[in-house]
């Protein structure tokens, strides 16, 4: 599998930072902060805790994806957004909590709880307009624009919890 992949945005989910319609590059291998926008496998909305496959195990151009941006990482404090969904004050090993930056319309952690960390594809490393020759080269183009940039924030290596939600 190609270590870059482009992912075409589509929806307003992300907006303002990422426009329906552009493509970003995701890189996978790459250790998680809080901040950074990632692609992930989509649950099942009408149940979110159910996964139709094991992780990231279908192919790139059929599997839903979702464009969303770190709140939490393993051993962060549970944000206020999600509180009533889940059980716990601290985000679990091997859990993330993502958010959509256009939260009237996204489908995030608000209504799905964490997502586990291995379902991510990978972290937005960059945007580009992305025509069907280059993305043969870089891999699929799945149905996912400015750089969003990457602000500060703790990494996941930082994380008190850090064995297991490493990047792949």
């Amino acid at each position: 599998m190609s270590p870059l992949i482009a992912v075409k945005v589509r929806g307003p989910s992300m907006e303002p930072a990422l426009t329906s319609g552009r493509t970003v590059l995701v890189v996978r291998g790459l250790r998680l902060r809080v901040g950074d926008v990632i692609v992930v496998e989509r649950p099942d909305e009408l149940e979110p805790a159910r996964w139709l496959a094991p992780p990231l195990s279908g192919s790139l151009r059929t599997t839903q994806w979702l464009v969303k941006r770190v709140a939490a990482l393993p051993g962060d404090v549970v944000p206020e957004p999600i509180q009533h969904l889940v059980r716990t004050t601290i985000v679990p090993t091997g859990a993330v909590v993502l958010l959509g930056d256009n939260r009237p319309v996204s489908y995030d952690s608000r209504q799905a709880g964490f997502f586990p960390r291995d379902r991510v594809l990978g972290r937005v490393v960059g945007t580009r307009r992305v025509s069907p020759v280059d993305a043969d080269m870089y891999g699929a183009v799945v149905g996912c624009s400015p750089d969003p940039g990457n602000p500060p924030g703790r990494t996941d290596e930082e994380s008190p919890h850090a064995t297991d939600h490493q990047a792949r």
